[in-house]
């Protein structure tokens, strides 16, 4: 996409190019349409979405930048726009401690540095006949009292968020946006600094030539990548874009949540979220929409955890092309890797299970198998983006079939109607209703259930009118709650010692923060 030209989603003409260093780099979180247009100044969305400000922030680092123009005397230029979660706060706290302890001593080599007023430096240029660019580095700003000497602290949450070529090409990029601003810097530094663990990591120490020449080399590529960016990726980012209405990767399914209103700002659910909501609405606020940091202890111990390893190894195995039954044993061997020894044998117990109802057993060569699929909607009535991955979606005779697999240590039959106990479940069959995969005639749900001794399949039609009023609900009760919550108090009790986010979390038990 030219830098000068945008797809029929958006209006206007463009004005000018602004790429954030944020935003290079492929992720799963990023969509690159979204971020192109964004970058492309003097466009609004062809269909504009009304939408206002959340009552609690909801930048999980807004809260630590804060805390830091404080201490360091910097004037209010950021005034709250949001109430601050007291999750939040104890977050913040942590990352100001780890920033302290981190950078408080005097440094070898480093002249002493003052802090900077605002958050980002800047670099624009133009040329005759074309639009101005813009390339901003965010982070915690300081220079030497003579400018000489100017770095960048870009805060992150974890030391490994993202891999080492991606931090060390955007420091690169940020260097080079400090050695063409003001003050004109003879050494630059790029600091990488984590919230979590307080890792600090220099990503660039030279001079503005050197910054200049790496961009040459690589940073001018990555930059244009984003400026140039034309596939969706439906996902979260849709959350905030305001191009949503009129995207050709995400159907427009007004009503699909039954839940009358629009909430201030667009929000995103998946059955995950639901769940966490109804177990503690400060759970999934501090979880799901600021996404700090976890207990990766807590996350993957347990059934769950041998579940996951599981359905790793279906997709994996479903993925094989041509499609074809799965074996009793994966072809490629297979080691359920962090799961205690009872575990790992029960795991593969499971999996062998499954090619017993494998549907390879039935569907031709050219068969499409799509393990894991991410599936993408925007519920217009409610505002909010809603997000499933089925286990397994595949056709059979020109018809969709959507697949979840539970896996269970005991030999008990499946007992309950999986529309009620599942609500990835009840999320299908409205899907289906609401023809978010088509209209084929066979379309159906499966539920396998697979045990140490026997597996089976049990069917689920969407198209009954029974088992769509339950789903619905199921659905309406999951949702409505959520959707009308804008404090999400905790909810203190036994579940804190499963909560993998109750260190930040004032109100847990202590013994679920790790406290005596």
């Amino acid at each position: 996409m030219s830098a000068g030209n945008h797809p029929n989603c958006a209006r206007g003409s463009v004005s000018g190019l602004t790429v954030s260093v944020g935003k290079i780099g492929a992720s799963k979180f990023n969509c690159p349409m979204k971020d192109a247009l964004n970058a492309r100044e003097g466009l609004a969305p062809e269909r504009p979405v009304p939408s206002g400000r959340a009552r609690m922030e909801e930048f999980g680092l807004e809260p630590v930048m804060r805390a830091l123009d404080q201490l360091e005397g910097l004037p209010g230029e950021y005034r709250p726009s949001a109430a601050v979660h007291e999750g939040h706060v104890r977050w913040a706290e942590h990352a100001v401690r780890h920033y302290q302890q981190v950078f408080a001593p005097a440094e070898a080599g480093v002249p002493q540095l003052r802090p900077l007023l605002g958050r980002t430096w800047k670099t624009a240029w133009s040329a005759e006949g074309q639009v101005s660019k813009t390339i901003t580095a965010w982070g915690r700003r300081y220079a030497s009292v003579d400018g000489a000497f100017c770095e960048l602290r870009p805060i992150t949450f974890r030391s490994r968020d993202e891999a080492k070529e991606l931090r060390e090409l955007k420091a690169q990029v940020a260097a080079y946006v400090i050695a063409r601003a003001e003050p004109r810097a003879k050494r630059i530094r790029v600091v990488d600094f984590a919230c979590l663990d307080g890792d600090r990591l220099v990503r660039f120490d030279g001079p503005p030539e050197l910054a200049a020449e790496l961009y040459r080399d690589k940073g001018r590529k990555a930059v244009t990548a984003v400026v140039d960016g034309e596939s969706h990726q439906p996902g979260t980012a849709c959350g905030d874009c305001r191009f949503i209405a009129s995207c050709p990767a995400v159907p427009e399914v007004p009503g699909l949540l039954g839940v009358p209103g629009r909430p201030i700002r667009r929000r995103t659910w998946s059955p995950s979220t639901g769940r966490n909501h109804q177990a503690c609405p400060a759970r999934h606020h501090l979880r799901d929409r600021l996404h700090l940091p976890i207990d990766q202890v807590r996350e993957h111990e347990g059934p769950a955890e041998r579940g996951r390893a599981v359905h790793r190894a279906l997709a994996s195995a479903h993925r094989r092309q041509p499609a074809r039954r799965c074996s009793p044993v994966p072809e490629e061997g297979w080691e359920p890797e962090g799961l205690p020894d009872s575990e790992q044998e029960l795991a593969r117990q499971l999996f062998a299970e499954h090619a017993e109802v494998c549907p390879g057993v039935h569907l031709p060569a050219t068969a499409e198998l799509r393990p894991e699929h991410d599936l993408v909607v925007w519920d217009s009535e409610a505002d909010v983006v809603v997000i499933t991955t089925p286990d397994l979606l595949y056709e059979e005779a020109g018809s969709t079939v959507w697949r979840e697999v539970k896996s269970s240590r005991t030999r008990r039959p499946w007992r309950g109607d999986p529309v009620t106990k599942l609500s990835q479940i009840a999320l299908a069959v409205l899907m289906m209703r609401h023809g978010v995969l088509g209209t084929g005639p066979g379309q159906r749900i499966e539920l396998e259930v697979l045990r140490p001794d026997i597996s089976e399949v049990i069917p689920v039609d969407p198209f009954n009118e029974s088992v769509h009023e339950t789903a619905r609900t199921v659905i309406r009760e999951l949702v409505a709650p959520w959707h009308s919550d804008d404090l999400f108090p905790p909810n203190p009790g036994e579940r804190c010692a499963a909560c993998v986010v109750a260190r930040w979390c004032p109100s847990a038990m202590p013994e679920a923060r790790g406290e005596a």
